[in-house]
């Protein structure tokens, strides 16, 4: 199952551009598409994407409420 892939096709950022800003391998950053992002990254993916870390780990954060 493909898990931060569509999230960041969504808005137009390949996958080796956030490894390249994270300064990790993309290698990684498919790990993180077929696993989830690890807990200690999701901030950092959340600041450099956009994208929130409810849609990154729903498992571990809850959307608010309005």
């Amino acid at each position: 199952m493909s898990y931060l892939y569509p999230l960041l096709a969504e808005r137009g950022i390949r996958p080796i551009a956030l490894a390249r800003s994270l300064r990790v391998n993309k290698s990684t950053v498919t790990r993180w598409d077929e696993h989830g992002v690890p807990l200690v990254r999701v901030f950092q993916v959340e600041k450099e994407t956009g994208i929130p870390r409810e849609k990154l780990r729903p498992d571990f954060f809850v959307e608010a409420i309005q």
